[in-house]
């Protein structure tokens, strides 16, 4: 069901909840570099792993810290937040360089459905199987999030290989579940990279930004400052209900349901335009055309993410305690 308007526990609040972004937190949000996958940014993220710990029983949170206490490049602090944006900072930490690690990486992020022809084994580059004995850390760049989830879930439950094997599978779980419901991280439209080729502005703003780092970083904004509040706050609303529909299914049915998101929500963009500018990091504003977006669609998509935040980091906790047993 699309959910309409302010989300369920901001209506509970009270709309004046709504309001406690700061403008700082707005322009922060609205930094993201045109081009960068990001999904949801660092406080999305975050916010994942704080839902999931939560979920977690005593011990599959010793056994997690346990592994997260493991050495990793790049260093990133030993917690299930924190390492929740380890993914990316390991992609993006030589793509300005070598790209070694980016290009090796980068398409393991996303599942770029088609939103006129959805096929998920096309857009999983033929679902082709691991080479034998290749451990998924090192399979080939040509594989997609939902792939990428089983094999990293596979290994954290493997207790024959080395922890610091299992600790990698651990570490890359924790992003890529998130990863993948980001709606634009399971659909795209005419090769838009997930809007990443899209501009989009909303009421009088001067400034857009993609329509991909719009749902990374502005509509998480929009629900509330900072991942121990907001993850708090998301998992208050979370009902029994909830819980068991949403521990059904796996990787490819959370693929297909956020492409849903995408097709219906997410690109639900109208076709009007107005003249914008888009602040790129360590450059001028450059002036773009941008999509404008309608008043509704800020509350509905930021409706939605709070949806798919509140999945994810139950389904991640489902994923590693269904691993650690």
């Amino acid at each position: 069901m699309v959910d309409i308007g302010l989300p369920l526990w901001r209506r509970r609040l009270g709309q004046s909840a709504c309001h406690k972004i700061t403008s700082a937190a707005a322009s922060l949000a609205l930094l993201a570099c045109p081009g960068l996958a990001n999904a949801w940014g660092p406080q999305g993220h975050k916010t994942i792993g704080l839902i999931a710990e939560h979920y977690l029983t005593n011990s599959q949170r010793d056994e997690v810290q346990r592994l997260l206490a493991l050495p990793i490049d790049p260093p990133v602090p030993a917690n299930m937040a924190d390492r929740a944006t380890w993914a990316d900072v390991y992609r993006d930490s030589d793509r300005n360089t070598t790209k070694e690690r980016y290009n090796a990486t980068h398409n393991w992020h996303f599942v770029d459905v088609d939103i006129e022809k959805p096929d998920l084994k096309a857009a999983c580059f033929g679902d082709a199987p691991l080479p034998a004995g290749t451990l998924a850390s090192q399979g080939p760049e040509k594989d997609c999030v939902a792939r990428k989830i089983e094999q990293f879930q596979a290994e954290l439950a493997n207790h024959h290989l080395a922890d610091t094997e299992r600790a990698l599978a651990l570490n890359y779980l924790l992003h890529f579940v998130g990863d993948i419901h980001q709606p634009l991280h399971a659909a795209e439209h005419d090769n838009d990279q997930g809007g990443n080729k899209v501009f989009v502005v909303a009421g009088q703003a001067q400034y857009g930004d993609t329509q991909h780092g719009y749902w990374d970083s502005v509509t998480v904004a929009r629900l509330g400052s900072g991942p121990g509040p907001l993850s708090a706050a998301l998992i208050a609303d979370i009902t029994p209900a909830d819980l068991k529909a949403w521990r059904k299914g796996g990787p490819r049915d959370w693929a297909m349901e956020s492409y849903a998101s995408a097709k219906t929500i997410a690109y639900a963009v109208p076709t009007d335009t107005r003249p914008c500018l888009i602040k790129v990091y360590g450059k001028p504003p450059r002036h773009e055309t941008c999509r404008q977006l309608t008043k509704d669609y800020p509350a509905i998509a930021a409706g939605r993410a709070q949806r798919q935040l509140q999945m994810a980091g139950v389904r991640l906790a489902d994923i590693i305690a269904q691993a650690l047993k």
